[in-house]
C-alpha cells in the first residue's frame, strides 16, 4: 500500500455503482514531516468475497492516497558538544525545515540541570524564512556537564533539541596521586614515577614544579605527543630524611585552564637507630646499653662506630635491641644496627665522657634568698650542673674549675629534663613545654598542651622510647592525667593516667615509676615500660610524694625515701627513717642517703635482702658533707660514674666526692 495507509476499515456499498472505505493513517509521529503516497487496490466481486468466480466489469480500481503531515523538522533532534575549560566549543549544525515550505522561525533556551546560564549560543537565533542552518555552539566554563533544550518555532509549530555540554579540564593526569616506599635497598623502580596526561584538543602546554626538595620532576610538557611527567626522588634529599611518612605536592599550571596539583607521599622505613639509652658511658668501662629504632627485626650486630661489633647483642623487637658495647675510648660513636651485611642509618651517638675528678665543695646560688628548687641535674657530656626554681634555669658550667653560673628567665618553671640523646633540654612549665639549648640555655620551640589551665605540668622525665613523659597536677580538686612530648613535631599528647603522679626513671629509660599522691587510701604504685609503650600497676599500693630513685636497669628502686624493692617491687629492705633524699649508684649496689643529721650515709645493697622495713648494712663512718644544702626540698643526684654526688636544696649546691 505504501508509507502513507496504516489499515483500512470495512467497504460499505453504497448504491449499483457506488461504495464506501475507510482509510486509517500512519501516525505521524512515526512518519515525520512531510508528504506520503500510498495507492489502495479495490476489487468487486460477482459472487463471493474471494472472486473465485469473477469480477465485475471494471473491477479492480486503483486510489491513490496522499497524506501530509505539516510542522518542523531537524537534521537532528539532539546537539553534543565539548570543549576544553575556559575554551568555548566548535559550532554543531542543524538543519531546519518546514514541510509547508518558507517561513519565519524563531528560539528560546532553557538551561536544565544546576549549573549557570547563558552558555549556549544559536546562530542565528532566528531568520525570516526556511530552510536554514542554524549552529549551535557553547561558551567557556569550568570543567562539568551542562544541559540545555532549544525550542525551535515557527507559526503554531515548535520543535524541542536537547543540547549536552561536556566540558573537560585541561589536565587530567593518570594517575592522580604518587606514592614511594623506600627502604634499605631501593632499586631504580623505587625512585621514579610517570604520569600520563588525557590527550586533548587543541593539545594544552604545561609547566611543573614540586614543593619539596627530596622530589624532582620533569620542567614541562603539553596533552599532545609530550603528555609524559616524570616524578624522581632525589637520593641525596631522601638519605637525609628519618624513618617516617612524608607529604609533597606536584604543582602542573596550564597554558589555558586551571592548575592541577597532584599529591605525593613519601614512605621512608628503613632499618634505624633512634636513640641509645643511657647515652653516656664512661672511657675505658664497657657497658650495657639499650638500642631504639625501627625496622631493628633479624639485625646481627651493633656497631659502634669504627671500633667494632658489640658482639653480644639481643633483639627484643622490630624497635629494641639490648647490647653489650666494649670498653671505649672518649669519645662520640655513631651506633648501627648491622642488617644484612649492611649497616643501618643512624640517629644516635654514644658518648663517651672520662669519669670527672671533682673535688668536695659548694656552690652558691647567684642570688640571694633560699630556693624553690624544682630541677636538679647533671650533664655530664658537657661536664655541667643544672638547678632551676619557678623563675628561671641556673647553669653551673665545669672546665678546670667551676664557672660562674648562666641563667635564663623561665616563668612557672615546673622541671626539667634532658631529652633521650641529650641534645635538648625540655623544661616544663604550667602548660607547655619550652626547648632549651643544654649549653646556652636559649628557649627554642615552645609547645602548649590543649586542656591545660586547670591542671598544669608538673614533673617530667624520659624514657629510651624518646617520648617524655609528663604528670600533671590541678589547681584545686580534681583528676589529674599525663602527657606526652615528641620533639618531632613537636607535639604535646593528653593521655588519661596518673592522679598527682611522681615519677622516677631507671638510667637506661627503661623503666619508669610513678607514685601518686593525695588520694586515701593509698593508689596503686603504676609502671611504664618504654619497650611496650605501656602503663601497668606495679602490684604496691603507696600514697607518695617523693619521686623513686632508681639504678641504671630498675633492678633496684626506693619508695619514698626508705623502702628497697626490686624490678618486680618485691620487697627487699629498707633504707633509716631519717632519710631525707636518696640516690642509687648505677649497678644498684649501694644506696646515698642525705641525712636528717645533714651527713651522707652509704648503704650496701650487694648482699642478701634483709627484709620487709629492716635497714641494709650502713658503710661507716657517715660523709660529713662539704657544707649544708639547706633542710628543705634537697635534691640528689649521682655522676653516671659513681663517682660524685651532687645536692641541691634551699640554701646551696653541695659537690660531695662518694665514699
Amino acid at each position: 500500500m505504501g508509507p502513507a495507509v496504516g489499515s483500512i476499515g470495512s467497504v460499505v456499498i453504497t448504491s449499483s455503482t457506488t461504495g464506501q472505505a475507510t482509510v486509517f493513517p500512519v501516525s505521524p509521529a512515526s512518519l515525520g514531516i512531510g508528504t506520503f503516497a500510498s495507492t489502495i487496490t479495490v476489487r468487486a466481486c460477482l459472487n463471493d468475497q474471494t472472486c473465485a468466480t469473477g469480477q465485475l466489469s471494471g473491477s479492480p480500481q486503483t486510489i491513490t492516497v496522499s497524506y501530509t503531515v505539516s510542522g518542523l523538522s531537524a537534521s537532528s533532534s539532539t546537539v553534543n558538544l565539548s570543549a576544553l575549560e575556559t575554551l568555548g566549543s566548535a559550532a554543531a549544525p542543524i538543519d531546519l525545515s518546514n514541510a509547508a515550505g518558507s517561513a519565519s522561525w524563531t528560539s528560546s533556551i532553557a538551561y536544565t540541570g544546576v549549573g549557570p546560564s547563558g552558555w549556549l549560543t544559536l546562530t542565528p537565533p532566528s531568520a525570516p524564512s526556511l530552510p536554514a542552518t542554524i549552529n549551535f555552539s557553547g561558551g567557556p566554563l569550568a570543567p562539568g556537564t551542562y544541559t540545555a533544550t532549544a525550542t525551535l518555532s515557527a507559526g503554531t509549530d515548535s520543535l524541542p533539541v536537547g543540547v549536552t555540554y561536556i566540558v573537560i579540564k585541561a589536565l587530567t593526569p593518570a594517575p592522580a596521586s604518587l606514592s614511594y616506599t623506600i627502604g634499605d635497598a631501593p632499586v631504580p623502580g623505587d625512585l621514579t614515577r610517570d604520569v600520563t596526561f588525557a590527550a586533548t584538543t587543541p593539545a594544552v602546554n604545561w609547566s611543573a614544579a614540586a614543593n619539596v626538595p627530596w622530589l624532582s620532576v620533569t620542567a614541562s610538557g603539553n596533552t599532545g605527543a609530550s603528555n609524559h611527567l616524570t616524578a624522581g626522588l632525589v637520593p641525596a634529599q631522601v638519605d637525609a630524611l628519618s624513618n617516617g611518612d612524608y607529604l609533597g605536592l606536584i604543582t602542573v599550571t596550564p597554558s589555558t585552564g586551571t592548575v592541577t596539583t597532584i599529591p605525593v607521599t613519601l614512605t621512608v622505613a628503613r632499618t634505624q637507630v633512634n636513640a641509645v639509652a643511657p647515652y653516656i658511658a664512661i672511657a675505658g668501662v664497657a657497658g650495657n646499653v639499650i638500642v631504639r629504632g625501627e625496622n631493628l627485626l633479624q639485625s646481627s650486630d651493633v656497631l659502634f662506630d669504627a671500633q667494632g661489633a658489640a658482639g653480644q647483642i639481643s633483639v627484643v623487637s622490630s624497635t629494641e635491641i639490648r647490647a653489650a658495647y666494649p670498653a671505649l675510648a672518649a669519645g662520640t660513636y655513631a651506633v648501627k644496627a648491622v642488617k644484612n651485611g649492611a649497616n643501618s642509618r643512624s640517629l644516635a651517638n654514644l658518648v663517651v665522657v672520662s669519669a670527672p675528678t671533682y673535688i668536695s665543695r659548694t656552690l652558691d646560688y647567684p642570688d640571694v634568698g633560699s630556693k624553690n628548687l624544682q630541677v636538679l641535674f647533671y650533664d655530664a657530656e658537657r661536664t655541667a650542673l643544672v638547678v632551676g626554681d619557678p623563675t628561671k634555669l641556673i647553669r653551673y658550667a665545669f672546665t678546670t674549675d667551676w664557672q660562674a653560673p648562666t641563667s635564663i628567665a623561665i616563668s612557672s618553671l615546673r622541671g626539667a629534663a634532658l631529652s633521650v640523646d641529650g641534645k635538648k633540654l625540655l623544661a616544663i612549665v604550667d602548660t607547655a613545654v619550652k626547648e632549651v639549648d643544654p649549653a646556652s640555655l636559649a628557649v627554642g620551640a615552645t609547645t602548649t598542651g590543649s586542656g591545660l589551665g586547670f591542671e598544669f605540668l608538673k614533673d617530667i622525665v624520659v624514657p629510651n622510647d624518646g617520648k617524655a613523659l609528663i604528670t600533671t597536677g590541678v589547681n584545686g580538686s580534681g583528676f589529674s592525667d599525663f602527657y606526652f612530648y615528641s620533639t618531632l613535631g613537636p607535639t604535646l599528647t593528653h593521655g588519661s593516667g596518673p592522679y598527682f603522679g611522681v615519677p622516677g626513671i631507671s638510667g637506661d629509660g627503661s623503666l619508669t615509676v610513678i607514685v601518686q599522691g593525695g588520694l586515701s587510701p593509698p593508689a596503686p604504685v603504676l609502671k611504664y615500660l618504654a619497650s611496650t609503650d605501656t602503663f601497668a600497676a606495679a602490684g604496691i599500693d603507696l600514697a607518695g610524694v617523693t619521686p623513686p630513685a632508681l639504678d641504671r636497669t630498675g633492678t633496684r628502686i626506693v619508695l619514698e625515701r626508705t623502702r628497697v624493692v626490686d624490678g618486680t617491687f618485691a620487697a627487699l629492705g629498707a633504707l633509716p627513717a631519717t632519710t631525707l633524699a636518696a640516690v642509687l649508684k648505677a649497678d644498684g649496689s649501694r644506696a646515698y642517703t642525705f641525712d636528717s643529721s645533714g651527713s651522707l650515709r652509704t648503704f650496701d645493697l650487694s648482699g642478701a635482702a634483709p627484709g620487709t622495713g629492716v635497714v641494709y648494712p650502713e658503710v661507716l663512718p657517715a660523709t660529713t658533707l662539704a657544707g649544708s644544702p639547706g633542710t628543705t626540698g634537697v635534691k640528689m643526684v649521682i655522676s653516671p660514674d659513681g663517682g660524685t654526688i651532687f645536692l641541691a636544696g634551699d640554701a646551696r649546691i653541695v659537690i660531695q666526692t662518694t665514699p
